[in-house]
């Protein structure tokens, strides 16, 4: 089922607002103000604003007969942009010195601090390759999944994963990796449409796939979340251990969670599992707070983009690294610099108060793919679908063109979906290619 987007995204920040104050979140060193949780407000009801005036709320039609689709152009790009990819990043991975979670932390660390004072201008060569062609890998999840009727697990893990998990371990975050399966979300709830379960065929075969391709995900996601608290658990033994990480982050953060109902949720969790739910959720609610700051306090001119886009940052940092500098140290002085603002705070250091006419555009584009999928023969409209879906998640931290070098991944969509033919006269409720 597809909803509108303009629902979406007051669902997921009612989500964001209701686990900041359930949980117990407590504000320490930071100042949040009513005038920046209004221009929040304004942000999100312009983009509200923009989708319901590209489409209302349209109900789905029980039937669309989709036109055949061509994927073999669009199989090639996306087989040789993999290779690419992944040759990158397993060269990346052997030149560089960095062989842990601990070494790629503090590496990242490194980088971070270089950005700010203007010494760093970016990785190597294959670092470089790897970052421009990893994002293709998203494209080939959403294209496995929904326009593929048997699933092909060992594709989806060559094309689909390996080169976001490979990102993530040059890179040392774990950004790329929730991406990929939230877009693997997405693209599976998109696929009923095409492939609805009263459609299909009961048979052994076909339930034995189905098991087969649940246990396959559910194995996926369980090395991934692994995976992800053995980084938190890296970063806070790099500080001391997890107490000692905690009150670290209580003073950088500004956010502790030592508020009300915190002694019972360490009783019945643990203090370790405690603090892995306390940075995870921060991680995707911190965006309320850091924007209230920047909405209040930031008074620094317009980055232009350098802030929010990962790739506008380095070419800027390749061309000017003191201007990238002079920029993000105002940030730093407001102790936001590192943090994820959320989009519309992203695109207030970026543009001030143009960024709502940016806003307003981005609610009207989700609005008019959102009507184009809910009418339109052309099922090259689903294949964007769960891009948007996810860049409506992903707003509690960053732009859809900003976050987890967004930009970059829009690019591949657009020149996958633009190879993606439409064979002309021949129509079927949907035929995979």
């Amino acid at each position: 089922m597809r909803t509108h987007p303009g629902i979406t995204m007051l669902i997921v920040w009612a989500m964001a607002v209701a686990a900041f104050v359930i949980l117990p979140f407590q504000i320490e060193t930071r100042t949040v103000t009513t005038h920046g949780f209004l221009i929040l407000a304004l942000f999100l009801g312009t983009f509200v604003a923009g989708s319901f005036l590209a489409s209302p709320i349209l109900p789905r039609k029980k039937q669309i007969v989709y036109e055949r689709l061509d994927m073999a152009r669009a199989d090639k790009l996306i087989f040789f942009g993999t290779l690419v990819a992944i040759f990158a990043l397993l060269a990346e991975s052997a030149t560089t010195s960095v062989t842990t979670l601990e070494g790629a932390f503090l590496d990242r660390n490194e980088r971070s601090v270089g950005v700010l004072l203007g010494q760093d201008t970016g990785g190597s060569i294959f670092f470089q390759i790897g970052f421009l062609t990893y994002p293709i890998a998203f494209v080939a999840i959403v294209r496995e999944i929904l326009f593929r009727e048997r699933i092909r697990i060992y594709a989806l893990a060559f094309f689909g994963f390996l080169p976001p998990v490979l990102a993530a371990l040059v890179m040392g975050g774990r950004g790329t990796i929730l991406f990929a399966f939230v877009v693997l979300v997405a693209a599976f709830w998109t696929r009923g449409v095409l492939f609805p379960r009263s459609k299909k065929v009961r048979s052994k075969e076909s339930r034995g796939r189905r098991v087969v391709t649940a246990i396959a995900v559910a194995a996926g996601m369980m090395v991934a979340m692994d995976y992800f608290v053995d980084v938190f658990l890296v970063r806070a033994n790099v500080a001391g251990g997890v107490q000692a990480m905690s009150q670290i982050a209580a003073y950088n953060w500004g956010v502790s969670f030592n508020g009300k109902g915190s002694e019972t949720l360490y009783a019945i969790v643990g203090e370790s599992n405690a603090y892995l739910i306390y940075v995870f959720i921060w991680y995707l609610v911190q965006g309320l707070l850091i924007s209230n700051t920047i909405f209040s306090e930031f008074t620094g001119d317009p980055t232009l983009g350098i802030y929010g886009v990962d790739l506008a940052t380095a070419v800027a940092r390749r061309i000017d690294p003191e201007f990238v500098s002079s920029r993000f140290l105002s940030l730093a002085g407001l102790n936001v610099y590192g943090f994820l603002p959320n989009a519309f705070g992203s695109l207030y250091v970026d543009f001030k108060f143009f960024g709502l006419v940016l806003t307003f555009a981005w609610g009207f584009a989700c609005g008019f793919v959102y009507r184009r999928t809910m009418r339109s023969s052309d099922a090259r409209w689903l294949f964007v679908w769960p891009l948007i879906s996810v860049g409506l998640i992903f707003s509690l931290l960053n732009t859809p063109l900003g976050f987890n070098n967004g930009f970059t991944t829009h690019i591949w969509f657009l020149a996958v979906t633009l190879l993606i033919r439409r064979v002309h006269g021949t129509r079927t409720q949907f035929v995979a290619a």
